[in-house]
This record gives structure tokens, sequence and C-alpha cells, in this order.
């Protein structure tokens, strides 16, 4: 497949995100060697949905893309976008961005792969860019397991788990078989691809939606 050139001139805004991931995307968009417009704002709201002059806008929360999305309204052209997160899945669970129009990289990325990435996504789309991220299994390991593709009831065990409950209790408390129980919690192992309740609970509560 022949190499597109990326636009000589790109507006860029980046959304959010620590002050250490922004310096490091804005250093990688200066490897493109184009002329750049690029825009640091602290929310979502800071975004001018209707402005087509914009080429890319840059995330670091599934909540500030859904909400700029939201923003946009059924049948604004969007803008191409880049969601940086440490979950892969998370986007589908909670909202109603396109897929065609973004591509979700892991925040632990390196730099080298995020730029082939975000070269293809500026050149091809991010249809293109989505399906080469299907198979590139060295991306996929550097996301963490998503809280979200618990049901309700794995994840009231972990809340139990996270609690320092026994089986025997967590069995009381949900007023269910203690074999349920161990049953649910292999399932959350399978999903989290952990071998035990501490590495479990880790993962479990490394995330906001632990909370919910």
């Amino acid at each position: 497949m022949s190499s597109k050139q990326v636009s000589t001139s790109l507006n860029i805004v980046i959304v959010g995100g620590y002050p250490l991931y922004r310096l490091g995307l804005i250093a990688l968009f200066d490897n493109l060697q184009v002329e750049l417009n690029i825009r640091e704002l602290g929310s979502w709201a800071e975004t001018v949905p209707e402005n087509p002059s914009v080429d890319l806008v840059c995330f670091f929360s599934y909540r500030d893309a859904q909400r700029f999305v939201e923003a946009c309204g059924a049948g604004t052209r969007l803008p191409k976008m880049l969601l940086f997160s440490p979950y892969a899945r998370l986007g589908q669970s909670l909202s109603k961005i396109p897929a065609q129009e973004t591509i979700v990289l892991p925040l632990a990325i390196s730099l080298q792969d995020a730029e082939n990435y975000i070269r293809l996504l500026l050149e091809y789309g991010a249809e293109h860019v989505n399906k080469q991220l299907q198979y590139d299994q060295h991306i996929k390991q550097l996301f963490y397991p998503d809280p979200l593709s618990l049901t309700r009831r794995e994840r009231e065990v972990m809340h139990y788990i996270r609690e320092g409950l026994d089986n025997d209790r967590i069995a009381e408390e949900m007023r269910i078989e203690k074999n349920t129980v161990k049953s649910f919690i292999q399932k959350i192992y399978r999903k989290f691809g952990v071998l035990n309740r501490t590495q479990a609970a880790c993962v479990f509560t490394s995330s906001f939606y632990a909370n919910y």
C-alpha cells in the first residue's frame, strides 16, 4: 500500500490529560514535520464542535470524548478523534462515540508506536487504523482489563473481595451458595487475566469504575 502524505498543516486540539502526557503528545506531533496549530484545553466544554477546521481532537478521558460527541449533535461532521486510555473497550460500554471516527490507544504505548498509528489515522482514517489494531497483540497487551466487562453480580463480588471478605462471608452477604461465589471469582480471574484475589482487587481498585 502506498503511503499518502500527511497534510502540510494540521489543526489539533488536546483536551485534558496530565501535563507530561500533553508534552509527550506535542513532541510526537513535532516529529510529523508539518505546520502545527495546537490548542491545549482543560475541558471538552472549551472545544468548538462546529469548527470544521479542526483535523484531530485528542482526549485522555472517555467521558470528555462522549460529551464532545453529544455536544456536536446528530448530523455534525466530526473530526478525527484520538483517545488515550488504560482500557480498550470501555467506550463501547459507556458511550455513543462513533468507532469509524475514533481510535483508542493505550496510555502505556511507546512514542514510536503512537506516532506510527497517528500517521495512519491522519492519512487513512480511523476505520483503517482500527482494523490494524484488531491484530496488534502488542498493543492489546498494553491495555488494562476492563472492569465494565464484569456483570453486576461479579462487580458486587469484587466489592466484597476488596473489603477483605472471604467466600463464606460473601455468600452470606449475597445470599447465594458458596460454590456460586467460587464460580463468580473464577470468571473474574479470566476476565481480568489474574491469578488470585489480591491481583483482582488491585485491578478493580485501580479503576474509577470500582466506585460504581
